[in-house]
């Protein structure tokens, strides 16, 4: 029974079109078919988009993603036992478009022409998934306009992909596949001087008319709640403005003023979200080295003429991201943000964790208190631990989780915000949840108040059940050394110039051993800070010593 509900509260929030091409899909797998054109013609653009990464390969043809080497056999259809995230990696052909990719020219293009001849045609390949094929088309016709190259072999390869895209488009997912695969049609429709081009540009346009609208909320972050995929489908946004100013008339005006005023409210979110070193806070799947950076996101805004609204890491401002529930404090000593929303979307909760009601913390521009972050994805424990509860600062009330995660990227019940308060004036943030469904079908509500302060700030945890067993944790950055700690206080080295002192009332102290995740592949030990609740409140006072050895 119990699997059934869990089953029954995922599919219910599923929309019609998801289910209905989840069984089309099933039944019927569309292959990629040979182009009989005699020719296939391409615009005469020559465009260069702005260039980002490092490369993956080397001339010995071994490739790393992931913090993982492999030797690719590039003579038997690109055969490497790996993981399918990994395998989506090598086919996305993102080389081609870094820095270092203008001095191996002819190596890149042997990779091409041999991809072409062993795994274009490649029914059982994951290269051909919607999604690795979208990205690949769009880093194709970037290669191909940055260097004028006139090659008709490709221009076939990509006339076929493309045609085989368009019948595979994941209107079962949705979300940010869908949106990545709009992307790819108005490149190809813009790239191809041909009937199928033209169709393919006012499918893609259609779809990415709809996305847009749908997943940037008005507040300007991406619906599914990730930082790191807020600076992907931001990146692509920008992408597609650059592509339209370009393509000589072949995008309205229409079109690009929507995109562009997306654009500045999703920029004003990004950098309300960043910690202060400039790098994406862990909410949700996210992690470092997979998305654009801030940096680099601002560049490409300046380069398009783009002005967003920057300054959210100036002292003494409050954010309150209401669409997306987040909220962003920052002081003159510190940076806090916090989730304070509700997992999103519904239809589509895969990148989403157990996380309401955490928060991370940067000092003086260095991250103090931090979520696990990811390093995979799949369907095992270690993907389990990291979407749970207790991988982020937050309370955990019988080891159970807020929202029921499950699998890979499966949400049944989630935790509802019931109540949130933000004063800006006072920088309070009080904010009330109703979760941990596996404890008590109707639920258990956590009631989590912020208090700031110049030098600090008060926390306050309350949960509405008796006799449970809490605990509240504080995940440390690496860099971050407990320099002394007791049952009701701890004292913390931020660096040479500053301390933080927490202290307790309400709980015990201690220190363990935990892991975070900073990127794909990699994980690196530290401590948590993780207080044993002694009944159904707890206070936690944090201050911040910014006179250390001075």
């Amino acid at each position: 029974m119990k699997r059934f509900l869990l089953y029954y509260h995922t599919i219910k929030h599923l929309k019609l079109k998801q289910i209905l091409f989840q069984l089309k899909y099933r039944l019927i797998k569309p292959k990629i078919k040979s182009c009989s054109r005699g020719k296939v013609l391409r615009r005469n653009l020559q465009l260069s988009f702005p260039v980002r990464g490092k490369a993956s390969w080397n001339s010995e043809y071994n490739a790393s993603f992931l913090n993982q080497t492999k030797l690719v056999n590039t003579e038997k259809k690109w055969d490497v036992n790996a993981s399918a995230l990994w395998l989506y990696n090598l086919h996305y052909f993102d080389d081609l478009n870094v820095a270092e990719s203008a001095k191996t020219v002819p190596f890149y293009s042997r990779l091409i022409d041999n991809w072409i001849l062993t795994v274009s045609h490649d029914s059982h390949s994951v290269a051909l998934d919607p999604y690795p094929s979208s990205l690949r088309l769009v880093n194709w016709c970037k290669y191909i306009w940055r260097h004028n190259i006139k090659n008709e072999n490709w221009n076939r390869s990509i006339y076929e992909q493309s045609n085989l895209l368009a019948r595979k488009l994941e209107y079962h997912l949705l979300a940010n596949h869908l949106f990545a695969n709009g992307k790819a049609l108005i490149f190809v429709g813009v790239f191809l001087e041909e009937k199928l081009g033209r169709k393919l540009l006012g499918l893609g346009l259609n779809i990415i008319k709809q996305q847009v609208a749908e997943q940037f909320l008005p507040d300007g972050g991406h619906f599914e709640r990730s930082p790191m995929y807020h600076n992907i489908l931001l990146w692509d946004l920008l992408d597609l403005i650059f592509l339209a100013k370009k393509s000589q008339g072949l995008i309205t005006e229409s079109h690009i003023n929507i995109w562009q005023e997306t654009a500045v409210k999703a920029l004003n979110w990004m950098d309300a979200m960043e910690h202060p070193d400039g790098g994406i806070a862990f909410f949700n799947d996210s992690t470092l080295s997979v998305a654009p950076t801030g940096e680099e996101i601002k560049s490409f805004a300046k380069l398009l003429g783009l002005e967003a609204n920057w300054g959210k890491n100036a002292p003494d401002n409050v954010f309150y991201l209401k669409n997306s529930g987040f909220i962003s404090v920052v002081k003159p000593l510190y940076k806090l943000i916090a989730d304070i929303g509700d997992v999103s979307p519904r239809y589509q909760p895969g990148h989403s964790h157990a996380e309401t009601l955490s928060f991370e913390l940067s000092v003086r521009g260095k991250r103090v208190f931090v979520n696990s972050g990811i390093s995979q994805y799949g369907n095992d424990a270690k993907r389990q631990l990291q979407r749970a509860t207790k991988s982020h600062n937050t309370l955990i009330p019988n080891n159970s989780n807020s929202s029921q995660v499950w699998g890979g990227f499966r949400v049944a019940k989630a935790s509802k915000v019931e109540q949130v308060s933000v004063n800006s004036e006072e920088s309070v943030i009080d904010c009330t949840i109703r979760g941990f469904w596996d404890l008590n079908r109707k639920g258990n509500s956590h009631n989590r108040r912020f208090s700031m302060h110049e030098d600090g700030f008060s926390i306050y945890d309350k949960i509405s059940e008796d006799g449970l067993s809490c605990v509240v944790i504080f995940k440390l950055h690496p860099d971050i050394k407990v320099l002394k700690n007791s049952e009701d206080s701890v004292l913390l080295s931020v660096d040479e110039h500053a301390e933080i002192s927490m202290s307790t009332e309400g709980g015990k102290i201690k220190i363990i051993d935990s892991t975070w995740y900073p990127s794909f592949g990699h994980e690196v030990p530290t401590k948590t800070v993780l207080i044993n609740v002694d009944a159904q409140n707890l206070e936690t006072n944090i201050r911040i010593n910014n006179a250390r050895n001075q």
